[in-house]
């Protein structure tokens, strides 16, 4: 949701208990903030005006020049991304009004002496202001960040201090920090004034209140973490908004229905049951049930990662259900009884109006957001080898759900999923630009999930490769983690049965799908992963059984 500035900082007085400073300051200061937002426009309207394009007498390659000499010269970091300026230039320097195009894309409209910037800077990423900055004889002491694409977030940074709002159903949360601690706390808001057409706020650091520190390489990544903190005691608990199950109860009550119980057991269970376990039964295998007072635990995967299978064998394992946050299909809290709620991490409801809606697997920092405090930090984080996981999330998009695998031919002649379409498996595609661009893009989302998961929940991190090796200690391993006592007679038919009928064929690369710079910037982000998890006490990622293809 886009929230214009003015109505995020009005939202920021009148909402934020963090900042209640009672009804008629309030009011004093929500006409406050329109006023500001409005005298910045009519600035900027009056600023652009008096802009002369015009270089008088002087030819292009002269002012090239001098734009150039000039830039050369400048220390200030902000400066030393111009890419190009409109201006007039006295003795060589840009002076009066000016029009700034940074090699960012981002445009900019300040005021120069000399060339030295005095006053506002008003940055603007296409149509929207991004940025206001207050700058005394060239030196930049005062900011306000705006950031609506992502997480809607108002940011405020002075020589001293940080504070930063966020606007999160239809509320404002606040929390700053010294420039130079590394953990933000809760902050009381004092007063705000107008010095030199700059909105400059007073408020205290409450140091006693702190959240934990996060860092990213971005202002939208940075804040996940930190509104996590600040926001899952109150919004992480949401069991009250737990629904009964939407359309089909669980992967095992789905093959139950267009499979049938007698043809699964006596094709994938009977027949593998050793003579010494003659006495096994394991008839009601896909017979799962629901606990309504099973509280919410995530198990979150990256896209191709198993993560059916390995519902399918945990439901077979427990003879209780999981479900799949899958919208429009299954919407958001229809999972009450669940011991498991799966998600890719991705969007938990259908997004409309939403700058990643269409995209698959959307995974903005606001989309991120909501996924933690949905299941309250608390999950089962599957991580499988990235490059597999990237050619089999994409085989799953281009070829069909389940493709060529066995309930994905069910699937086709039962016409269980009515909307998707089915295609034949063509090795050409992986060679083309749109899968090595689907895999770029890709990769950065598989990291993403996994450190969200790593450094912000209480995670139980289980790869495939070992799951694979030893599925039944694997399932042992995270029941115990759930705190449910593990069946011995479900873990022996798990044991012995084949539950593959989600599986796909595996496919045969005669030369490898990864270019050489696309293999490296995979094993840059398998690097960091790797990082992460030894950071924060797990085991570090099998490496030794990654292959690329």
């Amino acid at each position: 949701m886009n929230i214009p500035m003015s109505q995020v900082l009005c939202y920021l007085v009148l909402l934020c208990p963090c900042l209640a400073v009672g009804e008629m300051q309030g009011r004093a200061l929500f006409y406050s903030f329109l006023s500001y937002k409005a005298g910045l426009e009519q600035k900027l309207e009056r600023d652009l005006n008096q802009i002369s394009f015009s270089q008088g007498v002087q030819t292009c390659s002269q002012v090239d020049a001098q734009v150039n000499v000039w830039k050369e010269n400048q220390e200030n970091e902000f400066m030393s991304n111009v890419k190009d300026i409109h201006c007039k230039f006295i003795l060589g320097h840009p002076d009066g009004p000016a029009q700034i195009l940074l090699g960012d894309g981002k445009h900019v409209f300040t005021q120069f002496r000399l060339g030295t910037i005095e006053g506002l800077i008003l940055v603007f990423d296409k149509s929207s202001l991004v940025q206001v900055s207050m700058c005394i004889r060239g030196v930049i002491e005062k900011t306000w960040k705006f950031s609506v694409a992502g997480l809607t977030t108002v940011e405020y940074i002075d020589e001293n201090k940080q504070l930063v709002l966020f606007y999160f159903q239809e509320k404002v949360f606040a929390a700053g920090k010294k420039k130079l601690c590394k953990n933000y706390s809760r902050v009381k808001l004092e007063k705000k004034e107008i010095k030199r057409e700059f909105l400059v706020p007073e408020f205290k650091i409450l140091a006693n209140d702190t959240y934990s520190e996060t860092q990213h390489s971005n202002m939208d990544e940075n804040y996940v973490g930190l509104w996590f903190n600040v926001l899952n005691k109150k919004y992480g608990k949401n069991e009250n908004l737990r629904q009964d199950m939407g359309v089909f109860k669980s992967l095992s009550h789905i093959v139950f229905n267009f499979m049938g119980e007698p043809e699964f057991v006596n094709s994938k269970l009977s027949r593998f049951i050793p003579p010494l376990e003659e006495g096994l039964n394991c008839s009601d295998i896909l017979r799962t049930r629901q606990l309504p007072k099973m509280p919410r635990t995530g198990f979150i995967g990256f896209p191709g990662s198993g993560n059916t299978w390995i519902r399918f064998l945990l439901e077979a394992s427990t003879g209780l259900a999981t479900q799949s946050q899958n919208p429009p299909t299954v919407r958001k809290h229809q999972d009450r009884g669940c011991f498991l709620t799966f998600s890719h991490h991705s969007a938990l409801d259908v997004l409309e109006d939403h700058p990643e809606a269409g995209q698959p697997y959307p995974m903005g920092p606001l989309i991120r957001l909501e996924n933690l405090l949905y299941f309250s930090g608390r999950t089962i984080l599957l991580i499988r080898n990235p490059f597999k996981a990237i050619i089999s999330s994409f085989v799953h998009l281009v070829f069909g759900t389940y493709s060529d695998s066995q309930f994905g031919r069910l699937a086709r002649e039962k016409k269980i999923f009515r909307d998707e379409f089915y295609a034949e498996l063509n090795m050409t595609r992986f060679y083309t630009g749109e899968f090595e661009q689907y895999a770029s893009d890709n990769i950065e989302k598989w990291a993403t999930v996994a450190q969200d998961w790593i450094k912000l929940g209480d995670t139980l991190v289980v790869h495939l490769e070992d799951f694979v090796e030893n599925r039944v200690s694997e399932i042992k391993r995270i029941l115990a983690f759930l705190e449910i006592e593990p069946d011995e007679r479900r873990l022996k038919c798990v044991q012995y049965g084949n539950f593959d009928i989600f599986k796909r064929q595996k496919i045969k690369f005669k030369i490898n799908p990864f270019p050489e710079h696309l293999a490296e910037k995979i094993e840059k982000q398998i690097e960091i992963v790797d990082k992460t998890l030894l950071m924060y006490g797990h085991r570090k990622l099998p490496r030794e059984k990654y292959k690329q293809f």
